[in-house]
């Protein structure tokens, strides 16, 4: 009893730990799922931080190139460009600052990088990655150089709007023209400097958020990895556990089918004992009916402890059986032949005890009043079509008398057979066979009927 309840505590705790470990996992796979698409989402951010402030170096040194243009061909539509590419610069360069504020609008981060075309989400991502890289050193060393270049495109601004102005007031000589371009190469060649020094800092600013991103990720996963190895550990085990107990199980219950069918034994030897002690030849038929009855029940209790199947009986090889013990108790009567035409029919329990019992009323009773002489053809025919069970048991004896109704007979074995068969929800016949012999026939559906095979044999006094 202690072993057995330790077993129950032990797989009870199991079942918990199991039940935790599934919720943990489930949580962190959860946080994993979170981890990797936050994570991916930063990373592309930080790629398109970066993209901006390229296509913001890229935009200003186009609008320098348009300003050398313009110093040599002197065309208005050249320092057009200059302007337009000038305002692109600045755009880019709010858009960015905007980033980099405490509250930033994604608004108006949105007007500034138009004409990036970065989707919405990535800008909410991009103001999240100002966030994580707020406090990393080559961040702030990346913001520090960015204010310098700020400057130096007001300066390269003003610088071209003054040779401009000075151009077209006609007071621009050559030699001061040649000095101011110098001037704004230098600018541009430092301001070149500058923003590739950002773009340097950004990526690395970026690697170290990637590896941020992969380490949490890595960590995450290395938990749902534990967390899997420990739920196959107690999956295992509880399953293991199981096996164990249903192994245990089976033996009991073929122990318990095979005490059954020896206790029966032991109540058919009890009777076959009082009928050498018994003179009386009507009591003597009495005791053999009951000991063939209970018989037929320990045979069923036999083939399923034989079979290992503890629901379910192969009838087939059960009503071959029977037959053959039904043939060897009416030995004296060897003359009488059974045929057997047999389908293959597995059957519940709760069905096969009372079958059993109905077909051994009938054998029995043709075995002992159906032929005159020592002599006789029984067939027997079990079939299986559609989950409707039919069993036919045919005799060429003497018949039913002409004033045979099964209803008025108040012999025991037919009061057993209509009972039996109203449990089965089964449709009996008794006729007459050409006028001679006799013919049984009964049909049910096969079905699984549950609880204790006891309860579904005689449930009232017969």
């Amino acid at each position: 009893m202690n072993k057995s309840k330790t077993k129950q505590k032990n797989s009870k705790r199991c079942k918990i730990r199991l039940q935790l470990l599934l919720v943990l996992f489930a949580v962190f796979f959860g946080f994993f799922l979170f981890v990797l698409h936050e994570g991916i989402h930063l990373i592309s951010a930080t790629q398109s931080f970066t993209a901006a402030n390229a296509q913001w170096t890229q935009t200003q040194k186009n609008a320098v190139n348009d300003l050398y243009l313009y110093a040599r061909t002197h065309n208005e539509e050249d320092f057009q460009n200059f302007r337009k590419r000038i305002g692109q610069v600045y755009a880019i360069r709010n858009g960015i600052d905007e980033i980099r504020k405490k509250n930033p609008d994604p608004e108006f981060i949105r007007q500034g990088l138009s004409s990036l075309e970065i989707p919405d989400k990535l800008i909410n991502s991009m103001i999240s990655v100002k966030r994580y890289l707020g406090s990393v050193e080559q961040f702030t060393a990346a913001h520090s150089v960015w204010e310098e270049c700020g400057v130096k495109i007001n300066m390269i601004e003003a610088a071209a709007n003054n040779l401009h102005n000075r151009y077209i007031q006609g007071e621009l000589q050559e030699e001061e023209l040649n000095q101011e371009l110098g001037r704004i190469q230098k600018m541009d060649e430092s301001l070149s400097a500058e923003a590739q020094n950002i773009l340097i800092q950004l990526g690395e600013s970026s690697n170290w958020l990637k590896n941020q991103v992969v380490g949490i990720i890595s960590f995450a996963g290395f938990i749902l990895v534990l967390f899997a190895g420990l739920i196959a550990f107690y999956w295992y085990k509880m399953t293991r556990q199981l096996q164990i107990a249903l192994d245990e199980r089976e033996v009991l219950i073929a122990e318990i089918h095979h005490r059954v069918k020896n206790n029966l034994a032991v109540v058919a030897g009890l009777l076959e004992l009082e009928i050498d002690n018994v003179a009386d030849h009507q009591f003597i038929q009495v005791l053999k009916r009951s000991t063939a009855r209970i018989h037929s029940i320990a045979l069923v209790h036999e083939k399923l402890y034989e079979y290992r199947n503890f629901s379910h009986i192969n009838f087939k090889k059960y009503t071959e059986e029977l037959v053959k013990y039904i043939d060897q108790t009416f030995e004296y009567k060897k003359g009488i032949t059974v045929n057997k035409i047999l389908n293959e029919v597995t059957m519940n329990i709760n069905q096969a005890v009372p079958l059993a019992i109905i077909i051994n009323e009938v054998l029995v009773n043709a075995y002992k009043h159906a032929f005159n002489s020592y002599t006789g053809n029984i067939e027997l025919f079990l079939y299986n079509n559609d989950e409707m069970v039919t069993i036919i048991i045919r005799d060429d004896g003497v018949g039913l008398p002409e004033d045979f109704d099964i209803d008025q007979v108040q012999s025991l074995g037919l009061k057993l057979i209509k009972r039996l068969a109203s449990q089965l929800k089964a449709h009996i016949l008794f006729d007459a066979v050409n006028g001679s012999g006799t013919n049984f026939q009964i049909s049910f559906r096969n079905a699984e009927i549950r609880g204790s095979s006891s309860a579904h044999v005689i449930p009232e006094a017969v």
